[in-house]
């Protein structure tokens, strides 16, 4: 039998490491390590915050069966057919793996956001609203049953996690490649600048509102700059309406 009070109490526990993680990544000085962090950490709460519904349900059923009551809600239910085990989960499986390889190129986008914690804030509150109404419909009415239980909860993972993905690639890249305008034109110094040499990032910070930020250049503009150059930037509103630098063009003293 579970210990349903320990195992509520490790849930929230996890979940509130979680929320300590969040708070201090939205304050890490690299965009994408922060938006990284983020992202992680909101993910692992949402994963808590489902487990917690999952402990629920099964504390429900348990003490429907100890008590002999027959209800429709929680009929006894039989393994699906293999084969349709077996496509369900390398098909979730696939697709999750599918949309995770590009999410750094998709979060690259975002590095050049002028204000990128709108966009994730919106990003968790709606996608993930959606994303927790269409594992939770699965789960609760065309949930396959596993003969491995395991892999049962991990497709019911994925049916979170997928839409979520879907959502982050298509918001992203639709505010930035959709037709902008331009909102202004700006003379910014360089504050400093580096790269990641594993993956070939290069970026600079700007000094915006008193405060760095970082924007990631292409390789061949990025070697063009001098210590003493300055940027003009081109600051456009994305069609969602997050704002993001357009372009970068060498100002040589």
């Amino acid at each position: 039998m579970t210990d349903y009070k320990k195992a509520y109490l490790r849930r929230f526990l996890f979940i509130g490491i979680a929320v300590i993680i969040l708070v201090a990544g939205m304050n890490l000085p690299v965009r994408w390590l922060s938006l990284t962090v983020v992202l992680i950490a909101a993910l692992v709460i949402l994963y808590h915050f489902n487990g917690i519904s999952n402990l629920a349900d099964r504390q429900i059923q348990e003490k429907a069966a100890k008590e002999e009551e027959e209800t429709s809600f929680y009929p006894s239910k039989q393994p699906s057919p293999k084969r349709k085990q077996d496509i369900i989960y390398y098909l979730m499986t696939c697709l999750f793996v599918a949309l995770f390889i590009p999410f750094e190129l998709t979060g690259r986008l975002i590095e050049n956001y002028i204000e990128w914690k709108p966009y994730i804030f919106d990003l968790l509150i709606y996608g993930g609203l959606i994303s927790f109404f269409i594992a939770w419909i699965y789960y609760k009415r065309f949930q396959v049953i596993f003969s491995n239980k395991e892999r049962g909860y991990y497709v019911v993972l994925w049916m979170f996690f997928v839409p979520l993905l879907m959502i982050f690639h298509a918001t992203a890249w639709y505010n930035h490649l959709s037709p902008s305008p331009v909102i202004k034109k700006e003379r910014m110094a360089i504050s400093d600048r580096g790269g990641n040499h594993r993956h070939g990032n290069k970026y600079l910070f700007l000094t915006i509102n008193n405060k760095k930020t970082r924007f990631e250049l292409p390789k061949y503009q990025f070697e063009k700059i001098k210590n003493e150059d300055s940027l003009l930037i081109t600051v456009k509103k994305g069609a969602l309406g997050y704002a993001y630098v357009g372009k970068f063009e060498i100002i040589t003293h």
